[in-house]
């Protein structure tokens, strides 16, 4: 044994000498080593596919569980009672717009289509939101902007007992 390996083998260390070489005999590869060796690579690019695939299930399972839980507590179901003397005219309710005609009951959603305030009142014979002034006739239709689409028609059931009228509806 050389001086230099005993010196290097009691400093504790397991370097060789720079003149002394190793030799190293690499053995064929068969066609299962390849196979290992190919799906161990990975890339940063397929890693972050994979990663991102992995965190997107889960969150989506999470969106859609408390999204199905508003909507459900969104649509439920609402009921007007009134006096089937009523007038016409436009009445409002909570969260929706009542049109009594000759022709019949329109019900609308007092929700602005521009960007959701509740419409209130009426001015020179329109429905007007206090947000940003749209104006809408009692039709639901835009007059006035900056909302250009209509108020959303809400589908209705409807009872009458001749003393009161009452409305079923989902908002």
């Amino acid at each position: 044994m050389r001086k230099d390996a005993q010196l290097a083998r009691l400093r504790g260390t397991n370097r060789r000498p720079a003149d002394q070489k190793i030799k190293i005999k690499a053995l064929p590869l068969q066609a299962s080593d390849r196979a290992m060796d190919r799906s161990q690579k990975i890339n940063r690019k397929t890693f972050f596919k994979w990663a991102a695939l992995a965190l997107t299930i889960p969150f989506s399972k999470i969106w859609h569980s408390s999204v199905s839980q508003k909507q459900a507590f969104a649509k439920a179901e609402k009921s007007l009672t009134f006096d089937p003397n009523l007038s016409e005219g436009i009445y409002f309710y909570d969260r929706v717009i009542l049109n009594k005609t000759a022709d019949g009951i329109l019900l609308f959603s007092s929700r602005c289509t521009h960007l959701g305030c509740n419409i209130s009142k009426i001015e020179n014979g329109s429905l007007v939101c206090p947000c940003h002034g749209s104006q809408f006739s009692f039709g639901g239709i835009p007059l006035k902007g900056p909302a250009v689409e209509p108020l959303e028609t809400i589908d209705y059931q409807m009872e009458e007992d001749g003393e009161s009228v009452r409305i079923y509806y989902r908002v």
